[in-house]
């Protein structure tokens, strides 16, 4: 990926790995006798990342795309990607190595739409919950009614919508991967738990502590970064049954009405 480089079309590099349906941009390649790249197009739906406790077993990535097609880049053309979904820019097929960006919907990495507001809720609520509030013709009013009815009043209620889709915004911001920062393991333990008091990073992987570093009674989680050709940004919870009463304590917490681990 280090070989590419995604520019606006007045050639300043996008600093970022997503796009919108009206971003125009040009791509640049080392090796400037290369004239044609190769896309492969992806549209997936991923799970949502199951609880720190949860063993679940999800299926590994179907690496045949949807569809292909190639783009010139020899004569400074601009291109747009309108449709959601994972486009994957490589030189050849030799290898997966190559560029990837991704399209999420245009108000990425904030949540404005109702399905979103919903969605991104769902790990505060049980399966039949969740299917209900889905599928409530009223979709707004259903978000709106979910929230008053754990905060009881206009002002707290207010104040656990800012703080819980702030932390979306936030995991969208930081742990995005191949799909949206809030589906990620990271981004569920961040919206649920907060912001760690310590994080060691080495070049494999992460360790959150909330609480003392020297106590017995901290709680820790361990990231171990996942090697995918679409992200350097992958990282996978080592999930243990011991998380299970602490995840619901800080879901019920929510659930009462009460930012969890509100710093």
């Amino acid at each position: 990926r280090n070989s590419f480089l995604a520019a606006t079309t007045d050639s300043v590099p996008l600093f970022r790995n997503f796009i919108s349906s009206s971003d125009s941009f040009r791509i640049f390649f080392r090796d400037t006798s290369v004239k044609q790249l190769l896309v492969s197009y992806y549209h997936r739906s991923f799970p949502l990342a199951a609880p720190p406790f949860s063993f679940d077993y999800f299926p590994s990535f179907d690496y045949l795309s949807d569809s292909t097609f190639t783009i010139d880049i020899s004569k400074q053309n601009s291109f747009c990607f309108p449709r959601e979904g994972i486009y994957h820019l490589e030189k050849d097929t030799a290898s997966r190595d190559g560029l990837t960006l991704l399209r999420f919907h245009d108000d990425f990495p904030e949540q404005t739409h109702s399905k979103q507001l919903i969605e991104s809720i769902r790990y505060l609520m049980t399966r039949t919950e969740f299917e209900e509030l889905k599928n409530n013709p009223n979709p707004k009013g259903a978000v709106d009614k979910f929230w008053l009815d754990r905060g009881g009043n206009p002002e707290r209620t207010r104040l656990l919508i800012r703080k819980y889709y702030s932390r979306v915004h936030f995991a969208n911001e930081h742990f995005t991967s191949y799909q949206e920062g809030w589906r990620t393991d990271r981004g569920m333990i961040y919206i649920i738990f907060g912001a760690p008091h310590l994080v060691y990073r080495t070049s494999k992987s992460e360790l959150w502590i909330y609480g003392d570093a020297s106590s017995s009674l901290s709680l820790n989680f361990t990231f171990i970064k996942v090697i995918n050709p679409f992200s350097e940004n992958d990282f996978a919870l080592s999930r243990a049954p011991v998380y299970e009463s602490n995840w619901y304590r800080a879901v019920d917490t929510w659930r009462e009405g009460r930012v969890f681990n509100d710093n």
